[in-house]
């Protein structure tokens, strides 16, 4: 599974590619507008360039319910899988308290968002993490040291060379024609690194107040 989930989500999404840069070339040719001028990022390719799409198609309201329906629900599938895997990890580490209120656990973990993943993850080190896997397989997987590879320096150098490239090459915000003002761009910042900061702020905590083992353990 860890192979194939992968590996049909990468196929799914080069298909998808097909759709979306069809349409888009659709909506160039039809309006005469360069591809690089059309609102094809972001929301803007939702709320724009696919309801400009689809208002040519026969039947273009029904098709447009359905699109905007399909959406609806698939953003809401994918809050469902990752609420209830949530849920799921508070309530089996306290069952007996917490097993007859799952519908309080579960008001409290949609309320505290994206953070509440947090509150079933162990920061531990790649040791731990490989026994955990030998006591689980009753072995080691022959592929264990390219994943510690991967996990130690492949991904870490990868964020790092993304976030230091996103920094050097930012631009303002807009949004069509309109530039967001440098004071909605602070605050756009602020709610981004908020929660970002929870994570090596708890890490820094936990290892200097709660750790009994090395920094590498």
């Amino acid at each position: 599974d860890a192979v194939v989930v992968p590996l049909i989500n990468c196929l799914t999404s080069f298909f998808a590619g097909f759709v979306v840069f069809s349409t888009i070339g659709f909506i160039s040719y039809k309006t005469g507008i360069e591809i690089k001028d059309l609102s094809v990022t972001g929301p803007g390719l939702v709320f724009i360039t696919y309801p400009e799409a689809i208002a040519q198609m026969p039947l273009a309201p029904l098709w447009a319910i359905l699109f905007f329906a399909m959406l609806f629900l698939v953003g809401l599938d994918t809050q469902f899988g990752m609420v209830e895997t949530v849920i799921s990890g508070i309530i089996d580490v306290f069952p007996s308290q917490l097993r007859q209120h799952k519908t309080k656990v579960a008001f409290v973990v949609c309320l505290s968002g994206v953070l509440c993943d947090r509150f079933t993850d162990r920061y531990q080190g790649i040791r731990r993490f490989l026994g955990n896997i030998r006591e689980m397989l009753g072995k080691v997987p022959f592929v264990w040291p390219w994943y510690a590879i991967c996990w130690l320096f492949v991904t870490p150098s990868v964020i790092l060379f993304i976030i230091t490239f996103g920094l050097v090459q930012y631009s303002p915000v807009y949004y069509g024609d309109y530039v967001y003002p440098r004071w909605a761009e602070a605050v756009g910042w602020v709610m981004a690194s908020v929660p970002l900061l929870m994570m090596p702020l708890i890490a820094i905590y936990l290892f200097v107040f709660k750790a009994s083992g090395g920094l590498f353990k």
